[in-house]
């Protein structure tokens, strides 16, 4: 018989001091590899307080890590063996991700690090990124 449970979940955050992009997860064993997702805070209705020019358009990528096996099963070998847990197979992007660009427009992307165990670096060929926040909060030029 499969060990399954179901939760009902209800938080009051107060993100009035947030702006920007944020992420939750689940903080049970590794159910943070499977569970977990955006939040991304808007300015206040009718205001504009980006320290940037507006973008043409904005997507969030959530940068992630796949296991062949099951994850719950990676996580038990990882604690019995005192060692570190095994690589994962592979990592996704939004799962598959592809973003059909205009010359000379700006984009926002979201970026979201939800892999367990890697530093993940991300470059587009041949493109200027420039960092314009972090963790809920904007940064100045």
């Amino acid at each position: 018989m499969a060990n399954t449970a179901r939760f009902k979940v209800q938080a009051n955050v107060d993100l009035s001091n947030e702006e920007g992009t944020l992420w939750w997860h689940a903080h049970s064993e590794w159910d943070r590899a499977m569970v977990h997702g955006a939040i991304v805070v808007y300015p206040k209705l009718g205001t504009y307080s980006y320290l940037f020019p507006r973008p043409a358009a904005e997507l969030t990528l959530v940068l992630g890590e796949w296991w062949k096996k099951n994850v719950e099963l990676v996580y038990d070998q990882f604690i019995s063996s005192g060692g570190e847990p095994i690589d994962s197979d592979a990592y996704t992007i939004n799962d598959t991700f592809k973003l059909e660009v205009e010359y000379g427009k700006t984009y926002l992307l979201r970026m979201i690090n939800s892999a367990m165990n890697e530093i993940l670096f991300f470059a587009v060929a041949e493109h200027k990124l420039t960092v314009v926040g972090t963790d809920g909060s904007y940064i100045s030029r």
